[in-house]
């Protein structure tokens, strides 16, 4: 399944079921939040195109926590997370907690995905 949503809306939807999503572009468009857990079990994913919203760092930790729930529960490469343009989730905001420089790192080097960030 390929969703995309070029309306300006405030949260992405809600998918009923998530597992068959393998391309979500989303960017461009005033989402202010991202709830958890939406995409963890989204384990088709292979691009995910938040770039250009109001996402805050918040929202970027819950990405990358959902993100690493999904390649532990399906491992593979080659999956794309676009997260440019969110001007508060930056890779120096990312490094400054111990936690989420870990998850950014996992995905990039041990599961072989590209994670943009500003």
């Amino acid at each position: 399944m390929i969703v995309f949503i070029s309306a300006w809306i405030p949260a992405p939807p809600d998918e009923s079921d998530p597992a068959i999503i393998r391309i979500l572009e989303l960017g461009f468009n005033l989402f202010n939040a991202y709830p958890a857990g939406i995409l963890a079990t989204a384990l088709s994913l292979r691009i995910l195109e938040l770039q250009n919203n109001s996402l805050t760092l918040q929202d970027g930790f819950r990405i990358l926590d959902d993100m690493v729930t999904n390649f532990d529960a399906n491992n593979r490469s080659g999956v794309i997370i676009n997260l440019l343009g969110n001007t508060l989730i930056t890779e120096a905001a990312i490094n400054a907690n111990s936690t989420y420089a870990g998850k950014i790192s996992y995905l990039r080097n041990t599961a072989g995905w590209t994670v943009n960030v500003n």
